[in-house]
């Protein structure tokens, strides 16, 4: 069974986090990355009103709680070991203050926890600002634990290339994909063939 859209595009969330952490990227880039796999239009809305008058200090804010909670994730490429990959899961959901909670049929629902986004004083965010960080840990959460249970946690690899290793999502249709790119494929069949 192939893995549900809100799993993979959680997945492709987790990736574009990940390599953007890697590059110190700011905020703008990872709310592209949000826009870009989010399911919902709205999202896209939701973000761009939530941070329309959000201050330069504000906004390292928002940088700092989106970004905290992802930083382990890179652990989940690589590993054969789904074992290995569960706790990562598991630790995220719990930094991030996510609960998953089963409702009355085959559907789950991602909720951040109580205190995310509330926080007290006089220099608090914004109500729509303090909770995208929430919001976007929540959803990714609730997909990356539907991939892991799917059993297709294996799609998160690293680059078989020696000089790359950059985390990739195989969607190749019988997961044998082992580059992340065609570029580290012809580099490594070009050395290969250097070697014969």
């Amino acid at each position: 069974m192939p893995p549900s859209s809100h799993a993979l595009a959680a997945a492709r969330l987790c990736l574009d986090f990940v390599r953007l952490e890697a590059r110190h990227a700011g905020l703008n880039a990872r709310l592209d990355a949000v826009r870009a796999h989010s399911p919902l239009e709205s999202t896209a809305q939701a973000l761009d009103q939530a941070l329309a008058h959000v201050s330069p200090h504000e906004h390292v804010r928002v940088l700092a709680a989106l970004a905290g909670p992802v930083r382990p994730l890179h652990q989940l490429f690589g590993p054969e070991d789904e074992a290995l990959r569960a706790p990562v899961v598991d630790r995220f959901l719990q930094e991030a203050e996510v609960r998953l909670r089963v409702h009355a049929g085959p559907v789950l629902a991602f909720e951040p926890g109580p205190e995310i986004g509330v926080s007290a004083g006089a220099d608090a965010l914004p109500s729509g600002a303090a909770a995208l960080p929430a919001r976007i840990h929540a959803w990714m959460g609730g997909g990356l634990a539907l991939l892991l249970a799917s059993g297709d946690a294996d799609r998160l690899r690293r680059c078989a290339s020696r000089r790359c290793r950059q985390p990739f999502l195989d969607s190749s249709r019988g997961r044998r994909q082992r580059f992340c790119r065609p570029a580290c494929a012809n580099t490594a069949a070009l050395a290969r063939q250097r070697a014969r």
